[in-house]
C-alpha cells in the first residue's frame, strides 16, 4: 500500500478523486503531506499527528485551488519486470 493511500485510509488525508480513482492533490494537500512526513520523521505518533492537524484545520481556509499534480494509486505499485 502506498503511504498516500495509508494516510487516506486512516483519515489524515482526503484528496478529491476522479472517476478513474486518480487522486487530485491541492496545494493544501501537498503541504499537509509534507507536514505529516516531517512529524513522522520526528517520531510523533499517529494520534499526535492527528491532534496537531485538528488544531491546524481551524487556521487553514477550507477551499483551495486544485493543483495540476495528480497521483494514480493504481500505478503506484511497482510493476513486475516483463
Amino acid at each position: 500500500m502506498s503511504s498516500l493511500r495509508f494516510l487516506e485510509r486512516i483519515g489524515l488525508l482526503a484528496p478529491e478523486r476522479t472517476p478513474e480513482d486518480i487522486g487530485l492533490y491541492s496545494l493544501q494537500d501537498i503541504e499537509r503531506i509534507r507536514q505529516i512526513k516531517r512529524w513522522q520523521r520526528a517520531r510523533l505518533s499517529l494520534a499526535e499527528i492527528r491532534e496537531r492537524l485538528e488544531r491546524m484545520r481551524s487556521t487553514i481556509p477550507q477551499s483551495s485551488q486544485r493543483s495540476c499534480l495528480s497521483y494514480c494509486c493504481r500505478h503506484a505499485q511497482p510493476k513486475p519486470n516483463s
